[in-house]
């Protein structure tokens, strides 16, 4: 089986705001915190986060195109992740590489899709409309942790957008 966290396409959001590199990162520890394989998986996840989103960071700061964003959320997780899983689970590193290069390959594309479709049709509108899309994808597994999991991730980059917006709306009217 061939594990898809979709919620990794929001990495690609760095590409727009970089400041949402480390809640990002600190949203995917709370994720992994009730995945039950403990604080190296906390850790970790964190740690490989905190590298796809500042990849992505650079891919921007380089003036890349968002395409390039793809690379990143394909191939770290799918590098990094194994590290630590293979002790954890007791499987092969490359086994793990390519599980996880299969699972990644959608988020990743959606990532990139995501970004670019934020970039023409507004930033919110989109949003709301992915995490709609998102969680009725998840209600329709049935599993409500992730569904509340999800929630909580969501909430967590969220707050640093609407706050981004906010400074920017005060800043434009005390102009």
């Amino acid at each position: 089986a061939v594990q898809m966290r979709l919620a990794t396409a929001l990495y690609g959001l760095t590409y727009i705001f970089p400041f949402l590199v480390f809640p990002i990162s600190l949203a995917n520890a709370i994720a992994n915190s009730f995945g039950g394989l403990g604080l190296i998986d906390v850790v970790g996840g964190f740690c490989a986060s905190f590298l796809t989103t500042g990849s992505i960071y650079l891919i921007r700061k380089a003036k890349l195109s968002s395409w390039f964003i793809i690379l990143p959320i394909l191939l770290v997780p799918a590098l990094v992740v194994p590290i630590w899983l293979s002790a954890l689970l007791k499987l092969p590193y490359f086994a793990l590489v390519i599980n996880l290069l299969l699972g990644q390959l959608v988020p990743a594309i959606l990532g990139a899709v995501l970004v670019r479709e934020l970039a023409k049709r507004g930033y919110f509108l989109v949003m709301i409309c992915f995490f709609v899309s998102f969680s009725w994808c998840q209600l329709v597994t049935r599993d409500k942790q992730t569904v509340v999991n999800i929630s909580r991730i969501f909430l967590i980059l969220i707050n640093p957008i609407l706050i981004h917006f906010e400074v920017k709306i005060i800043s434009s009217q005390l102009s």
